[in-house]
């Protein structure tokens, strides 16, 4: 019984991430056909880290699936930047 309590969790895990995934992927597919379309882009400011770190959560099926372990190591006091955060994704 608990492994399947294990296998069931591993599941949900990889099926929210799925669902997390696709939904950056839109959002990153709608920022590039905006971009294509020349369309007045967002520029806001932004926090380096949180845009490194949500391309890395992007990619990390993809890494989990090469065996391939990303450790990211950020820096705590960059100063934030004025940018589009989906293009630079």
């Amino acid at each position: 019984m608990r492994g399947s309590d294990t296998g069931s969790k591993e599941l949900i895990q990889a099926l929210e991430l799925a669902g997390t995934q696709a939904e950056r992927a839109a959002e990153t597919v709608r920022g590039i056909a905006d971009f294509a379309r020349k369309s007045d882009r967002k520029i806001v400011t932004a926090n380096v880290n949180a845009i490194v770190q949500a391309a890395a959560d992007l990619a990390k099926g993809e890494l989990d699936q090469s065996r391939v372990k990303l450790d990211l190591d950020l820096a705590a006091d960059l100063p934030d930047i004025k940018a589009v955060p989906i293009e630079l994704e």
